[in-house]
């Protein structure tokens, strides 16, 4: 059978895909990966079945969490709209659930906006990697159900009503509920959970090993043998967190941990004693150093820092941070916000620092726009390399940061990053990265020309061919790449024992954006949510705020269709009066933004030019 190729072009395109047919063609790539010969029948009964490859690695340690799997098929399963939102709210009271949507359909029947919901289309491992770390999933599909089953999971099957699907669920030994009514699914997921037999399945999967190969599909409760990147180093890092930002620093963590190969040590300063508390919980102590303002400063300098906000106490402390952990270890040191991603190895950019000939190297912004590149500085400060022989720098850049922390455009300051762009005339050793695949971001994704990887689904690469090796998710780029840090620090932190639920503002800020994207009806109520605020209450004074869980119900589908139709005839009225009253057109300023990324893509390209040709021109 001819392999089907995912193009994943941009993120508004992605929201065509199905993540059942996702898993089905991953599970039949594996398979054949396994075994060359084999053959797989066209039937979708076998297709479905190859879903029990989809054995996924473990995070580190998980919480007890559930995932309940909506309903996307053509047809709805139940008659009452709002029966799904109510199974999900109920799941909620058996475990903590996350709603995995497998299409845009199944988000608009039974989602809840936020970080309970996944929809991922762009990044279809990071469901089944929730799947597999989770202690039960229930769901109405079957591929999902077969994944959880390859990882030893419990799965229930739901339907409103007798299918295919359902009998081919009841051969395999997969518990069946078929019912209408949300409280009696919940009241049956619930014994199966507590009286739950593997026999029938273990049974159902022997004849599939004798025909597909015992390599292919090994006994369901063995460990899986994952592929993990090593290096013969110790990777040391830096980063900073506070309890906003902690699932930021967690999806850092078990990122840091797969690219290092289990070896590392962080060194994290803490903004607040709950970041303390919550790494005591990850039982993470030989690898994580927790240090507080405190430690880095004295008494008379702590007090100054203290006066300034959460933001710029981080700015001014970060080289003291990455000057203790450089003097602990006498090794390489690099510095990362918790808001970088590892798409390849560590050791990739343990490379960029050769310690015989560098001391330092700098992240150059390569911005696309030329506003930013003048006032953001020519480095980034969120991505920094120090080895042995920059203690000099260190304390020249904390005395600085410390005297002022501050943005000024007009004088030239940006936080701690605007000094950043004096060291390589201050200081020697200093290496400035010209490689353009570490801390690729927003803000150079067109100079870089970011895309996804046509041929490897779920790799962002630049240049048309050359793989990110590290992505800086402070800001969301047109393809959709953000997705791998957002989604990524989503899913960690709802599985994370060390996560206090619905706790930070900014996680679920990110899940909002994400979810947006492909989700018109979230869309819609978050523009309502801002009428409100903005006009409705501060405007007519009404005291009316209206939570949004209500616009996802039928009555309130019904009454944001309505307001959305009054809001629309108004803004109608406004433009045309507007227009009435306009009395010309008024010069603007000429937007050189593309001039300003083709001069880019022409300098970055410059130094590929063969010298023989430009001596024969000169």
């Amino acid at each position: 059978m001819k392999e089907d190729k995912v193009v994943m072009t941009s993120q508004k395109a992605s929201t065509q895909f199905d993540l059942n047919r996702l898993f089905r063609l991953e599970g039949q790539a594996r398979l054949r990966r396994s075994n060359p010969q084999i053959l797989i029948s066209d039937s979708n009964e076998n297709e479905i079945l190859s879903c029990l490859t989809l054995q996924e690695e473990r995070f580190t340690e998980v919480a007890p969490r559930a995932v309940f799997v909506g309903d996307s098929h053509p047809v709805p399963h139940f008659k009452e709209p709002d029966a799904y939102l109510e199974l999900n709210r109920a799941m909620q009271k058996v475990l903590p659930t996350l709603f995995m949507a497998q299409t845009v359909g199944a988000l608009d029947r039974g989602a809840l906006p936020g970080e309970s919901t996944l929809f991922s289309p762009l990044i279809p491992s990071l469901h089944r990697k929730a799947i597999a770390n989770s202690k039960l999933v229930v769901s109405f599909h079957l591929e999902p159900l077969l994944t959880a089953l390859a990882n030893r999971i419990p799965a229930i099957f739901l339907s409103g009503r007798k299918t295919e699907e359902s009998d081919l669920a009841s051969r395999i030994g997969v518990p069946v509920i078929l019912s209408q009514s949300p409280a009696k699914i919940v009241a049956e997921i619930e014994m199966y959970f507590v009286h739950y037999s593997w026999k029938k399945i273990d049974d159902f999967c022997q004849p599939l090993k004798d025909s597909w190969g015992v390599s292919v599909v090994e006994t369901l409760s063995s460990k899986i043998n994952i592929e993990k990147s090593s290096s013969s180093n110790v990777f040391t890092c830096c980063s900073i967190s506070d309890a906003n930002y902690w699932p930021f620093f967690l999806g850092f963590l078990e990122n840091v941990r797969w690219a290092s190969g289990g070896e590392f040590k962080i060194y994290l300063l803490a903004l607040d004693s709950q970041v303390g508390q919550w790494v005591r919980k990850l039982k993470l102590e030989s690898k994580i150093q927790v240090l507080y303002l405190k430690d880095l400063w004295n008494e008379n300098e702590i007090a100054r820092v203290q006066t300034r906000s959460v933001g710029f106490r981080a700015f001014s402390t970060k080289p003291r941070l990455i000057a203790r952990a450089l003097k602990e270890t006498q090794a390489p040191v690099f510095y990362c916000d918790s808001d970088v991603y590892f798409c390849q190895p560590s050791r990739e950019l343990e490379k960029v620092l050769d310690t015989s000939q560098d001391s330092i190297v700098l992240f150059p912004h390569l911005n696309d726009e030329f506003t930013p590149a003048q006032k953001d500085g020519l480095f980034n400060a969120g991505m920094i390399g120090v080895g042995p022989g920059a203690e000099n720098f260190l304390e020249w850049w904390s005395e600085i940061c410390y005297r002022e922390c501050s943005f000024d455009d007009d004088r030239g300051l940006r936080g701690d990053q605007g000094y950043l762009s004096l060291v390589p005339v201050l200081f020697n050793r200093v290496k400035i990265f010209k490689g353009r695949n570490h801390n690729v971001a927003r803000w150079n994704s067109k100079t870089l020309q970011l895309r996804w990887d046509s041929e490897v689904p779920e790799q962002a690469v630049i240049d048309l061919t050359t793989p990110v090796a590290t992505y800086h998710a402070a800001f969301c780029d047109d393809q959709g790449v953000y997705q791998l840090k957002f989604i990524w620090d989503q899913v960690i932190s709802f599985f994370s024992p060390a996560y206090k639920r619905f706790s930070s503002k900014a996680l679920e800020a990110n899940c909002l954006y994400q979810q947006r994207n492909a989700w018109t009806h979230l869309d819609h109520s978050l523009k309502w949510d801002q009428l409100q605020e903005n006009w409705i209450i501060k405007k007519l004074f009404l005291p009316l705020k209206v939570e949004r869980q209500f616009w996802f119900s039928k009555k309130g589908r019904r009454c944001l269709i309505a307001g959305l139709k009054v809001n629309q005839i108004f803004r109608s009225l406004r433009w045309l009066l507007n227009r009435s009253l306009k009395k010309g057109s008024v010069a603007t300023k000429e937007d050189l933004s593309s001039f300003w990324v083709e001069s880019n893509l022409k300098a970055l390209k410059s130094p590929l030019e063969d010298p023989s040709k430009a001596s024969k021109a000169a």
